[in-house]
């Protein structure tokens, strides 16, 4: 509802700021003043890829601050979600908890892949867990 009442941009800050209250946690929001309209269903898609990400965050990572970064270019739409938690230990971890079905790292990448799009998921040797997701902008994505 929300989605279709304000439009992404508007709905993720909503996202974010509801987050960051609800969960008492210090959390960016960054984006440029618009970007191209793009299907509801990529909306959806990118929604939930925020709040799953931010979901994870307040689970694993308690303490931390987030970033969120929306940008965007003339052929795609990309997410960076970066938190300053713990991280997780190798790329090992990441593979298992997927398999698994743990941190929503499944949904989010079959979201975004039926979009033909791509997620992924690093964790620096300093800390913290960023995902990064793409979305093509093209002609099945638009409105």
């Amino acid at each position: 509802g929300l989605l279709d009442d304000l439009g992404l941009l508007p709905a993720l800050r909503s996202l974010v700021g509801e987050f960051a209250e609800q969960h008492g946690m210090h959390v960016m929001f960054s984006a440029p003043d618009a970007l191209p309209v793009i299907a509801g269903d990529a909306e959806l898609a990118v929604y939930r890829v925020v709040q799953e990400a931010l979901a994870n965050v307040s689970r694993h990572a308690a303490g931390a601050t987030a970033d969120v970064r929306v940008s965007a270019t003339a052929t795609e739409l990309m997410l960076r979600i970066e938190d300053t938690g713990p991280g997780l230990a190798d790329a090992d971890v990441i593979q298992r908890a997927e398999a698994a079905g743990h941190l929503g790292i499944a949904g989010m990448r079959e979201r975004i892949g039926a979009l033909g799009g791509d997620v992924s998921i690093d964790s620096p040797k300093s800390g913290g867990v960023v995902i990064t997701a793409r979305v093509p902008i093209t002609e099945e994505n638009l409105r």
